[in-house]
């Protein structure tokens, strides 16, 4: 059950992750469109704390989304194994594994959603965040991945893979990956740490410059 359970925990949190985002871009343009932002930054003129109370309110609901996916999803896994399957190797390494994993999952789509919010903070439309978005990653997509496997470990796959690898528990002879940048990042040993430092060098850049412009510029 292991390689199943590690799988598919991993391919629901990156669909989440990826939902995240989304969400994340919405949520900030909508604030912008609504108006709500006007209103609030009238009540709270403090800019840096509004932002964050908001930027952190939205990635909480993603982060909440995805920790209540973890115990839908175990008893379903459970019941697979003990119907079509076995339940063997379920010892306290795996049960620690797994649930490593699963924080590190909640945690990952916090970042991401934070990222999505930031764009569309900055762009204050969520179409415009979605394109600057696409071309961003797409962009450090092609700076990183042509520069060989240890490049090919900070593209955006090859990050959410390191911090979603069940590698401890499960070899990488017994892995589902079989290619693509995240499976490169898993051949040179980019770690769950590593990972979420990656994420955290996509995020950091884009969160310094909506704050300029979000403390430093009119938002009327």
């Amino acid at each position: 059950m292991e390689t199943l359970s590690f799988g598919d925990l991993r391919t629901v949190i990156t669909a989440l992750a990826a939902g995240a985002v989304v969400f994340g871009m919405i949520a900030g343009g909508t604030d912008w469109s609504s108006r709500v932002m006007l209103t609030l930054a009238a009540a709270e003129p403090r800019r840096f704390r509004l932002f964050a109370t908001r930027a952190l309110l939205t990635a909480g609901l993603s982060m909440a989304s995805t920790a209540a996916a973890g115990p839908l999803l175990v008893p379903l896994l459970l019941l697979a194994a003990l119907t079509r399957g076995s339940t063997a190797g379920l010892d306290a390494v795996y049960w620690a594994a797994l649930t490593s994993m699963y924080l590190r999952g909640v945690f990952l789509v916090g970042l991401l959603c934070l990222l999505g919010y930031s764009l569309a903070m900055f762009t204050r439309k969520a179409t415009a965040a979605l394109a600057i978005g696409f071309l961003y990653l797409a962009s450090a997509d092609q700076i990183f991945t042509g520069r060989g496997p240890r490049g090919a470990e900070y593209d955006m796959n090859g990050l959410v893979f390191a911090v979603l690898n069940e590698k401890p528990v499960v070899p990488m002879a017994e892995s589902d990956c079989i290619a693509g940048p995240g499976c490169e990042a898993v051949h040179v040993d980019l770690t769950a740490a590593d990972g979420l430092v990656g994420v955290l060098i996509y995020l950091v850049p884009v969160l310094l410059a909506v704050l300029w412009r979000f403390t430093r510029t009119d938002i009327t």
